[in-house]
């Protein structure tokens, strides 16, 4: 349900009055998420003698990371392949 009124919201803002987790930009929401995840599963792997809820954990939170990584690197990519706004001039 909350995921539902989230997506009906118009702004980030407004989201972030619902959900403490989600961030100024899309990489804060995933480095919140991230950290989350990490010290969810430390502390849930502690409190159950169960290292594997910490691996599950870690490795969800590592494939944020990774995609997060992926997402910027488009964005980086396609900010030097598109041609500039105005020709540099050149000086002679």
């Amino acid at each position: 349900m909350v995921f539902t009124m989230l997506e009906s919201m118009v702004g980030r803002s407004q989201a972030q009055v619902l959900n403490p987790l989600i961030g100024r930009t899309i990489t804060d929401t995933l480095e919140n998420l991230c950290q989350c995840l990490d010290k969810l599963g430390l502390s849930l792997s502690t409190q159950h003698e169960d290292n594997s809820i910490s691996f599950f954990c870690s490795s969800v939170s590592a494939a944020l990371k990774f995609e997060a990584g992926q997402l910027l690197g488009q964005v980086t990519l396609a900010a030097r392949t598109d041609p500039p706004a105005r020709p540099a001039s050149s000086s002679g």
